[in-house]
Formats: C-alpha cells, structure tokens, sequence
C-alpha cells in the first residue's frame, strides 16, 4: 500500500533544519550533507534511526536537500552500514542528549515492562510500543530488533511468574490439595474415541472432561455438564482470587476448542505443572508401593487414593498402577459403578420425563 504524499506543512513542521541544526549539518560534507540532515531529522521525530533510504518518501529527500543546497540524488552513495554513518548516529545522540542501550539498560528496561506493562498486556506488539516510548522518555537509543525481541519475551516471562507466584500464595494448604488431586487425575486420562467406558475415564477430572467431546444433546449430555460443573464447584477457590488481576490473554473463551489436548503442547504444559508443584511421574516401582497400600485396605474411597498421591508428591500413570494391581491380583477400586447405572437407565426407553427431571435434579444438588 503506498503512502500518500505529505503535504507542505507536515514537511515544514517535521523535517526542516532549525538554527541549532544548521552548523551541525553545515560541517559534514557535501555528499554526506543530505543523508545527516535526514539521520537527524528523523531521529527528532521517531526517537530511532531509520534503516535504509526506504524510510524516506521522495519529496522529503528533495525537501531537505534544497535547505542543505546539495543534491537528492547523493542520498543514493550514502553508505548505510559503515563507520561514516555510525560516526553520524554518535554526533546525533551527543546532539539531541541520548545514549546506546547499554546491558543495564535492557535490565532496567526489562524491569519496568514486567511491573508496568506487561502484567496487565500481553500482546507482544503493544508491550514492544511501550518499550520504545520508554526509551524516548529515558533518552535512550531503542536497541536492535533482536535485541528488543528478547526484551519483550523476558518480560512477559517474568511478569507471568510474578503473577503466579502472587496467585498460589494466596490459596491454603486445602485448596492447594484439591486443585493438586484434579491435576494428577487429569493425567490418568486415557486418550482414545469417546465411548461409555471413556466416559467412565473421564469422570472426576475437569480437564478430562473438557477434553470429552460433549456428544449430542441428551440426558446423558447433559448430566455430563452438571458434572463439570460441581467439579469446578469443588475446587472451592477462594472468591476474589483474581480481582486484582489483567486477563493474562485477550482471546475469546472460544478460543479454547483450539487447543491440542492431544499433543506436545499439552504435555510440555503438564510438565511445567508437575515441576512447579514438585511432582514426578509415578514409575513401576511406585506403582507396586501403591498396590501394596491397596492390598492393606487403607483406601475406603477415591478420596483417600488421592490423598495418598498427594501425600507421596506423585503423579499416577493408569498403565503401570494397572499392572502393577494385576500382578499382585488386586483390582484397583473403583467409584464409577453407580454413575455407569445412571447412564444406562438414561438411555433406556422406560425411563419417563419425570425420572428424568428427578435425576437432573439430585445431580444438580450434589
């Protein structure tokens, strides 16, 4: 898209060499005249150096060529990347008071996009505006592209991990446990077509259940998502956990049907979590270590398993707990017996309209 051409007094406000200008470009010489001159306008303008004669539309050239009465076409011999060109940007900064972007400057930068900026924006583009208006401001020449890149990344990091540090503290030992338990029961999941069975998988996980493909609208359906809900309801997160704090992302909820339940991302995600808590993979020999604490009969209910992998700081793999009970002979214990029945007698053609509101409701109330 080309840009329309500037009119005459955008010209005269933005690039005409005022008096204290005048003698600075004056002393360079005359094939090098027009290209300072253009430097040193531009710099006063943006707050940064251009990158090449394509940052300057043709009527600007020949604007500030005719005040340093040389020619426009000596712009085409200006050496973009040479020393001349770094001695000019050197006498520009001494000139208009700035200074390079030293490593304690990206620290001290980086510093203040995390507090300031990007713990409420997270859109790399717009934390990257900030930082060139802060370099302005602290009259310093923006670094390289690169460099601005890591800047912008390092502060979106660090501000991310101030935000979950500031968030975890907030939470008690009980509620640590109970998101703890939905985790390490998400990762039991088994990840095959959905059918009855693998609906049974799911049940108790939230994260398992919003990886379940919620299927037609039916009872069933819909029993499903009161599930869910009561999960997230049990959590009992404290209430205003997070008034304080920005969305992290401003995306559509939508959005969430995007992401790769399936995949690398998600097991990189689970990892970060298992590291952050302390977690490891279980392995076969805990898994025997869990068979025999089943086989002692410690365990009533799921409740007392999971608080046993808690306990343990342990993260329970379905295939080698499985085999690990079968070995020793020893079922694990199940709580999905009664929730299968319901699904059966749902899908049954006896069951009446009245049944069925019966059941929507006593679900609704656990």
């Amino acid at each position: 898209m080309e840009r329309p051409p500037l009119g005459m007094d955008e010209l005269i406000e933005h690039w005409t060499v005022l008096g204290d200008e005048v003698g600075l470009v004056s002393a360079k010489q005359e094939g090098a005249r027009v290209a300072f001159a253009l430097l040193l306008k531009y710099f006063t303008e943006h707050g940064r150096f251009p990158r090449g004669r394509v940052e300057f539309p043709d009527e600007v050239v020949d604007y500030v060529a005719k005040q340093t009465k040389t020619s426009a076409s000596s712009l085409g011999l200006y050496d973009w990347s040479g020393r001349t060109i770094e001695r000019h940007r050197s006498e520009i900064r001494d000139h208009l008071g700035f200074r390079d972007c030293s490593v304690a400057d990206a620290d001290k930068l980086t510093d203040w996009l995390a507090v300031n900026v990007a713990h409420a924006e997270r859109q790399s583009d717009r934390v990257r505006e900030e930082l060139l208006k802060q370099c302005r401001q602290e009259r310093i020449e923006p670094p390289s592209p690169g460099r601005i890149t890591r800047i912008v990344r390092s502060a979106l990091h660090n501000a991310e991990q101030t935000w979950f540090h500031r968030i975890a503290a907030r939470l008690d030992a009980e509620t640590v446990a109970r998101v703890l338990a939905l985790v390490a029961a998400d990762n039991t999941a088994v990840e095959t077509e959905e059918s009855d069975d693998d609906l049974d998988e799911h049940e108790g996980s939230v994260l398992s259940l919003i990886k379940a493909m919620p299927g037609n609208v039916s009872l069933d359906s819909t029993l499903t998502g009161i599930r869910k809900l009561n999960a997230i309801r049990g959590i009992e997160l404290p209430a205003g956990l997070f008034a304080d704090v920005t969305r992290l992302v401003d995306v559509p909820a939508s959005e969430l049907g995007l992401y790769e339940w399936d995949g690398r991302t998600i097991k990189q995600h689970r990892a970060g979590v298992r590291k952050y808590f302390g977690f490891r993979e279980c392995s076969v020999a805990d898994a025997e270590k869990a068979a025999q604490w089943l086989n002692q009969g410690a365990a009533t209910d799921h409740r007392d398993r999971q608080h046993w992998w808690i306990q343990t700081r342990l993260v329970p793999s379905r295939a080698k707990c499985g085999s690990a009970a079968s070995s020793r002979g020893t079922e694990m214990p199940s709580r999905r017996a009664s929730a299968r029945v319901s699904r059966q007698t749902a899908r049954g053609s006896s069951a009446s309209g009245s049944e069925c509101a019966v059941r929507l409701t006593r679900a609704g109330a656990t």
